[in-house]
């Protein structure tokens, strides 16, 4: 270094050099009155492989790295009078989930309180193919759908008031009658007739009432839960029913439609939700029951009149009883019966969570049957629910949809690779185990050490990445119910398959003295 280059040196600050990052826009400096220098810096994106698929569907893939949720969602049918859920964004009070209510939780992000709000969607629209009003009460858990390149932006059209209910004649009329005339599933000529009792359920893409069966019918329940379908506003609002945007949310609706009710016209099992009519038929005879309609009268309603489930879903009951762990057993059992069906027949769920695990009684009816093991034992206390996600598949064929539930889809999923369905189930399976031995969920932010102690803050879908979990109120049990947690939330390599969670003395030691498994 010569004397002129030395003292340009020692004269000046020293600068790291410039160094080209292909993978980020050019920067530009700004100066600042100081002197000093400024630079823009540009944060890490995270980009994901997209995966086309033929039958792509509507159902959104809530998998946005945010800890908000959507404050209104499906709801599972109660015996007591449900709550209306507000429509708005703004969250309620967080509710305790199981027996750690009193523990800090304060301290915690949303750690191993439970909120009183369902996390995800698994619905028939896209969260962009909504309308903004719409749009925002969903707190942006919006949906992200591999193989569509273009997002969906939200629909904002002039609807002129003739063309406006285009979609909504027909469901309104639906909406204002008591009396709902559908058909068995067994048999499509004979109708039959239910009398409104009350709603038990409301939702961003589905209301749920409660019916009761007009006359005797010895194949048919007296009370059934119906589930009638909210079509997305990017249809009942649209003004161009022939524009392919218009076309391609048609589309997707109707696959995700059609494949539901097949699912669940074709499964029979006493621990899955029983499909017993429907309002009309063509939804079951015809691939195509919306777009091969005249639709100048409003797109049909489609009421699905399913079996009842008195005691509520499982993020319910779990939520606001501490259960004693003989029927934490029982009902992990039936539901990996269940599933060990579905799977034994070629179907994935790809939605299992603790809102879609339906129980059949009431908690004090189910605390009374304790008593008498004989009945417990031939009766079966859960029921499996919500198959809008759910896919035939061929023995050896992987999915590429990213779809599930933020707090209980894999890695694989998140990743955006092919999985393969079942056991992304069996990942699932885990969390739900492991929420109901831990009054937690498995990828929640863990009790902070020391109170006041701020932690590193980091996304649900990071946590689930590097498959961040630990156990806390079970570390010092010797349950075999954890070695099924520990084989199903691990790389799926090495991951259980249903069978071997089946396998499993947790599992199959109960499952044996149940008469209705038999």
């Amino acid at each position: 270094m010569d004397d002129k280059s030395a003292a340009m040196y020692r004269n000046s600050a020293v600068q790291a050099p410039k160094l080209a990052q292909a993978e980020f826009p050019a920067m530009e400096e700004r100066h600042n009155p100081s002197g000093s220098f400024d630079v823009t810096t540009t944060p890490p994106k995270l980009s994901t492989s997209q995966f086309g698929e033929g039958d792509m569907n509507m159902l959104p893939t809530p998998l946005v790295y945010t800890p908000c949720s959507p404050g209104s969602a499906v709801r599972s049918p109660l015996e007591q009078n449900f709550p209306h859920t507000p429509s708005s964004a703004t969250p309620r009070a967080k509710k305790g989930y199981g027996g750690l209510i009193p523990v800090g939780a304060d301290l915690l992000n949303r750690s191993h309180v439970l909120e009183d709000r369902q996390r995800i969607l698994s619905e028939y629209a896209p969260h962009s193919a909504l309308a903004s009003a719409t749009a925002s009460s969903l707190s942006q858990r919006v949906s992200s759908l591999s193989g569509v390149d273009q997002k969906l932006d939200a629909i904002h059209e002039c609807v002129p008031a003739a063309q406006s209910s285009l979609a909504t004649v027909d469901s309104a009329q639906s909406d204002s009658e008591d009396v709902l005339t559908g058909y068995s599933i067994g048999d499509t000529s004979t109708p039959l007739h239910w009398r409104r009792v009350k709603q038990i359920g409301v939702g961003n893409f589905s209301n749920v009432y409660l019916y009761e069966l007009n006359e005797q019918n010895a194949t048919m329940p007296q009370k059934v839960a119906v589930k009638r379908v909210k079509y997305p506003e990017a249809l009942t609002l649209s003004a161009s029913p022939k524009s392919p945007r218009f076309r391609e949310v048609m589309s997707r609706v109707e696959n995700s439609l059609t494949r539901e009710l097949e699912a669940l016209a074709c499964v029979s099992h006493p621990c899955i939700i029983q499909f017993l009519a429907i309002n009309d038929p063509t939804f079951l005879n015809s691939k195509r029951p919306l777009s091969s309609r005249d639709l100048s009268r409003g797109l049909p309603p489609c009421d699905m009149v399913m079996s009842y489930c008195a005691g509520g879903d499982l993020f319910e009951l779990a939520s606001q009883n501490t259960l004693p762990e003989w029927l934490l057993r029982r009902i992990f059992t039936e539901l990996t019966l269940a599933v060990k069906y579905l799977h034994e027949n070629l179907i994935v769920h790809r939605d299992l969570k603790l809102e879609n695990v339906l129980i059949k009684y009431p908690l004090d009816d189910i605390l009374a049957m304790h008593e008498q093991p004989e009945l417990l034992h031939n009766h079966h206390l859960v029921e499996l629910a919500d198959f809008g996600l759910c896919r035939r598949i061929e023995p050896e064929e992987m999915c590429t949809t990213r779809c599930g539930s933020e707090d209980y889809v894999s890695p694989e999923i998140l990743m955006g690779v092919p999985y393969d369905g079942r056991l992304s189930d069996s990942w699932a399976m885990g969390v739900i185990l492991y929420a109901l031995l831990e009054d937690r969920l498995p990828f929640d932010p863990l009790p902070s050490a020391a109170p006041g102690k701020r932690q590193r803050r980091s996304s649900t879908a990071h946590r689930i990445s590097r498959f961040e979990w630990r156990w806390i109120k079970m570390s010092d049990s010797d349950s075999p119910a954890k070695e099924i947690v520990s084989n199903c939330l691990t790389r799926k390599n090495l991951r259980f398959s249903i069978q071997e969670i089946y396998r499993n003395p947790y599992v199959n030691g109960l499952a044996s003295t149940l008469q209705f498994a038999s």
